[in-house]
């Protein structure tokens, strides 16, 4: 399943990709990152999302038999920070729905995430917690500088209820302002 999302034609495809909900998640200091690489999967244990590491970025969305739910939504953050939410049609290609710009290998490891762990796509910047959201299991991803999530960006969140593309306040907390239900 990993090899399916190599590569740059995925961003180009998705990055050519949130209805504010009023949802506020603050971000906390991870303990330590998990090293992620191009080619890794990241599993939020307990849920149907997965998160593929890409040299460029990293894309999550819901899977059943290792494949895309066909009409389920999924997000993308990129290294030059763009974000895009996508939609997969039923022969699970995803089809962009918003995205939102920034201003300023070979691995096919499974990697299970639990609640409080963080990973980190080796060479960048890009931070991807699995943390509580509401109750429910979430990915959320964002640019981090060493206080957390930068200030004026924008982040990535997907469970199995939602999708959400949030903007990183001032105050490092995000606002969601682009969000999608999940079928």
């Amino acid at each position: 399943m990993p090899g399916r999302w190599r590569g740059s034609q995925t961003f180009l495809l998705v990055g050519a990709l949130l209805t504010a909900a009023g949802v506020s998640i603050a971000s906390a200091a991870p303990a330590a990152f998990i090293a992620v690489r191009d080619g890794d999967v990241v599993d939020l244990v307990g849920t149907k999302v997965v998160c593929a590491a890409q040299r460029d970025g990293m894309l999550c969305f819901q899977v059943r038999r290792e494949k895309p739910i066909a009409g389920s939504f999924g997000v993308a953050i990129h290294r030059d920070r763009r974000t895009v939410l996508f939609r997969f049609d039923a022969a699970g290609r995803p089809k962009m729905v918003a995205r939102r710009p920034q201003g300023a290998g070979l691995s096919t490891r499974l990697i299970p995430l639990r609640i409080g762990q963080v990973t980190r796509l080796a060479g960048t910047r890009l931070d991807c917690a699995a943390v509580a959201s509401q109750g429910r299991p979430t990915v959320y991803c964002s640019s981090d500088d060493a206080k957390g999530p930068i200030p004026g960006t924008h982040a990535v969140l997907i469970n199995d209820r939602m999708a959400a593309i949030g903007r990183v306040e001032k105050s490092r907390r995000t606002t969601i302002v682009v969000l999608r239900r999940q079928p």
